[in-house]
């Protein structure tokens, strides 16, 4: 498995903390022209293309509006007092449109860390965990104590007394109305005001309004936007205060939460048709696909990983399964960009898929649960959550390289807040079924299905708990066994784990044994 990689694989593996550094740092786009100095009461609407990493955050249950900053490809800045007390399954987010409720990339949200200081509006910054990440999207660079004099209030030249700055954000224009575009002005930075609790707050004389909270203040550094601060509190026409992320306790809370892995599984499945369960996976740094061939033991697998292709950065998974039945295992992936569903054919063997295919449109906004014959006609299907509803849709397949023509069936509601871990026979009833994590509880779930194309009328069963902090890599007969089970990896430890299923309807027994690290 990961631990037995090809030379240059793993160069990289112990420093963590130095590659999560480099995906902050990344470079921005270049610099708006400064805004006359007012609130963003008055403001100017953003340009398509600028700003990209500013989220818009949605409370879709009371209808709640925040802002909020891509930071690293799979977690959004916000402030806490957006966040807490939300469930995951109430918060969405959309990064990089300018136009409101429509274009970017739209995520649900997995986890919500607000610090855990947080009182009464001190420490008012949260992360928001995405869905899947966002890798067509630069994030914001979060600024660092060496850039400290660009947002301390000191003066900064002959000509103002002030530092200056960007506020930007989705909120009020100061006439009780929300504009439909994203807005954008600068601002005079005034010297620093300690809260209740002496805990630094960046102060700007005039501060942004009702739904601007989390969004960034941002500074010029090098060229480029870097982040300050986060809204905390402002009067739309007086003053505003932000939470401090460039420096101090705030900004070594947000680097301890964030993790860099540097691995998105892309499926579980018997790609090189030796009768073993096999991991595919992207290296994300560099858009690699690679075959992690298995060899069914409960145990790291001796063999070494092998390069199946290149190019994947911007694609998310679908799924692996034999889609076009030709007895070879097949992938199935979006292209993020035009939300094209795309079929790359298997070969049944350790190397490249054959000429992708295109299979359909529109399928921006939608979360793979897995790929499986749902129905049991013979021919792969596709579960998938339309992110806007919650509701679970199948899409049945023909066995064929080419665009399905049956219509899709609605097999579920109420998913927004749970996490597929994949879809498979689990408790061996001849039937495929649904394995997911409730994302407030942190429970994993049974959905059993019944081979129809309609919801199922079995009862759901909880089969696991405390899974919160884990990401699938699917569910599968690892150790061929003939009972299915689950794979996924520790994101803490970067560490993949294997529990092993008992083909029942309830929490397995069976000890959890760890079959990879560095993943």
């Amino acid at each position: 498995m990961r631990q037995h990689h090809v030379p240059g694989r793993d160069r990289s593996r112990h420093r963590l903390a130095a590659s999560l550094a480099a995906s902050l740092l990344a470079g921005l786009a270049p610099l708006l022209a400064p805004a006359p100095a007012h609130a963003i009461v008055g403001g100017q609407p953003v340009v398509a293309g600028d700003l990209a990493f500013v989220a818009e955050v949605r409370n879709t249950t009371s209808g709640g509006l925040c802002t909020g900053s891509l930071i690293h490809p799979g977690w959004v800045l916000t402030a806490a007092h957006c966040a807490v007390p939300a469930s995951v399954g109430d918060v969405s987010v959309r990064v990089g449109n300018t136009v409101a409720g429509t274009g970017g990339e739209s995520r649900r949200i997995t986890r919500i860390l607000a610090h855990p200081d947080y009182i009464g509006g001190h420490n008012d910054v949260a992360l928001l965990e995405l869905s899947t990440p966002i890798t067509t999207i630069t994030p914001v660079r979060l600024a660092t104590p060496a850039e400290a004099h660009l947002w301390n209030g000191a003066q900064g030249g002959p000509f103002t007394p002030y530092d200056q700055g960007v506020a930007t954000g989705w909120g009020r224009d100061g006439t009780g109305g929300l504009p439909s575009r994203l807005q954008f002005v600068g601002v005079n930075i005034t010297p620093p005001q300690p809260d209740g609790l002496g805990i630094k707050r960046i102060m700007v004389d005039r501060g942004p309004c009702q739904g601007d909270s989390g969004g960034p203040l941002l500074v010029s550094s090098g060229g480029t936007y870097v982040q300050a601060g986060v809204l905390k509190a402002a009067s739309c026409t007086g003053i505003g205060s932000y939470s401090e992320v460039g420096a101090g306790s705030n900004r070594t809370w947000l680097l301890s939460q964030l993790t860099s892995l540097r691995y998105a599984p892309f499926g579980l499945v018997d790609w090189d048709g030796d009768r073993h369960t096999d991991v595919i996976s992207r290296q994300d740094d560099n858009g690699l696909l690679w075959l992690d061939p298995g060899q069914s033991v409960r145990a790291p697998s001796g063999v070494l990983s092998v390069r199946i292709g290149n190019g994947w950065r911007g694609y998310t998974s679908f799924g692996a399964a034999d889609w076009d039945r030709d007895g070879n295992a097949d992938i199935l992936t979006r292209n993020d960009t035009t939300g094209d569903l795309w079929l790359y054919p298997g070969r049944g063997v350790r190397g490249y898929p054959t000429t992708p295919v295109r299979l359909s449109g529109g399928w921006l906004g939608h979360t793979s649960f897995g790929v499986a014959d749902w129905d049991r006609d013979g021919n792969a299907d596709v579960l998938a959550r339309q992110d806007g509803t919650g509701q679970l849709w199948l899409y049945p397949g023909t066995g064929t390289r080419g665009p399905a023509t049956t219509a899709r069936v609605l097999i579920g509601s109420g998913f927004n807040a749970h996490s597929p871990f994949g879809v498979a026979d689990w408790d061996r009833d001849g039937h495929t079924d649904i394995v997911t994590r409730d994302n407030d509880s942190a429970d994993l779930w049974l959905y059993p299905g019944q081979s129809r194309r309609g919801t199922s009328s079995v009862p759901r069963v909880r089969i696991g708990n405390g899974w919160r902090g884990y990401t699938a890599f699917g569910v599968a007969d690892w150790d061929r066994d003939g009972h299915t089970d689950i794979v996924t990896r520790h994101d803490a430890s970067a560490e993949l784990w294997l529990y092993p299923g008992q083909s029942r309807r309830g929490t397995s027994t069976a000890p959890r044994v760890r079959i990879g690290a560095a993943w």
